[in-house]
């Protein structure tokens, strides 16, 4: 389904858990350079290079663009910790061989695409992918990714199920933080694209919460 994120100002429809969350259209009013965290945990983010944010979104260049949030307590994910990832991207290009990084911590890419054109979350030291899936550049996609304390992951897109399993754990870089748009702890894995409310919670939502987020942010 071709989508959009609506316009007006809106918010997650649950807040339980939320230590980051950055919007376009709250986000950009700190100071140029600094994108705020609208999720009341402080984690606000720096911009490098191009990446610029407007009405539409945050922008990657697909070079060298990239966000820097500084490691704190609320980030500090590990082990058994339960996370949900979730994110609306808008792809400048199909070509996803560079396996563009949307969320990570420095050599940990939680959540990324792969050149195989599939969702991929990055937790025991392995990739746990979704099946193969077609991209387009004119839809906004909504991807979740989450992990509960029992090891069991599952990715979504648009609140369809499209890969889950089980033995998973997680760990962080208290060195790279978290970024966005890049790996900056490897290689770099740029994204080239939009990027809006960016989430990030410290439990497992559920299926229904995945999908009322992505339903009340999207119109077709």
């Amino acid at each position: 389904m071709s989508s959009r994120i609506l316009t007006p100002n809106h918010y997650p429809v649950n807040r339980e858990g939320l230590v980051l969350w950055f919007d376009s259209r709250n986000s950009g009013s700190v100071s140029t350079g600094i994108v705020k965290d609208c999720s009341g945990k402080k984690n606000n983010g720096t911009l490098y290079n191009d990446c610029y944010i407007d009405q539409n979104g945050i922008h990657f260049d697909g070079d060298t663009d990239y966000i820097v949030i500084p490691m704190s307590s609320s980030l500090s994910f590990s082990g058994s910790a339960p996370i949900t990832l979730s994110v609306f991207i808008k792809l400048a290009t199909t070509n996803l061989a560079t396996n563009p990084n949307l969320i990570t911590s420095g050599g940990y890419p939680w959540l990324y695409l792969t050149g195989t054109n599939r969702i991929a979350v990055y937790f025991n030291a392995d990739s746990q992918v979704s099946s193969v899936l077609s991209w387009s550049t004119l839809p906004w996609y909504h991807i979740t990714a989450k992990k509960d304390s029992s090891g069991n992951w599952a990715i979504y897109r648009d609140s369809e199920l499209v890969g889950s399993g089980s033995g998973a754990s997680i760990s962080y870089s208290s060195t790279y933080g978290v970024n966005i748009g890049s790996d900056r702890g490897t290689s770099g894995n740029y994204f080239n694209g939009i990027m809006n409310n960016i989430q990030i919670y410290n439990r497992s939502l559920s299926a229904g919460e995945g999908k009322a987020n992505y339903l009340k942010n999207m119109r077709g």
